[in-house]
């Protein structure tokens, strides 16, 4: 039995992947994390995971990738009953308000501008750590 939060994470920059690396270990040492490149990985791995019965806290998702992107994903994944619920959390490194309110029109939880600095990640990673508490108690 796994303890403390199970994050799907979905990115395909590779920067972007060592800075939220370096961040959860330091910062989150109890969540476990798995990394995707692609939305079509997200789906992949929800549905091999949920087979086994174990659950996701939350996908934390990169919106522009390859194959098939954030938005494509959350939509697939608020047509499955099983993954109606599934917090789903979205990253983009410009926030166009089109794409913004199609994310929260299909059901997303919070959209982020990726931050600059490893300090502004980190504050929003303990906000969506709080909503994610918040939501489960």
């Amino acid at each position: 039995m796994e303890n403390g939060l199970f994050v799907l994470v979905a990115e395909d920059d590779l920067d972007d992947v060592e800075v939220l690396k370096m961040i959860f270990t330091q910062y989150f040492p109890d969540w476990h994390c798995h990394f995707v490149t692609n939305g079509q990985n997200v789906i992949d791995f929800l549905k091999e995971r949920y087979a086994q019965g174990k659950p996701v806290s939350f996908v934390l998702s990169d919106i522009n990738m390859p194959v098939k992107d954030g938005i494509t994903t959350l939509a697939e994944l608020r047509a499955t009953m099983e993954y109606k619920q599934l917090p789903f959390i979205g990253l983009s490194t410009t926030i166009f308000p089109p794409i913004l309110d199609r994310f929260m029109q299909l059901g997303g939880n919070a959209f982020f501008q990726k931050p600059e600095s490893m300090d502004d990640y980190v504050q929003i990673l303990k906000q969506i750590s709080e909503k994610i508490n918040q939501a489960q108690n």
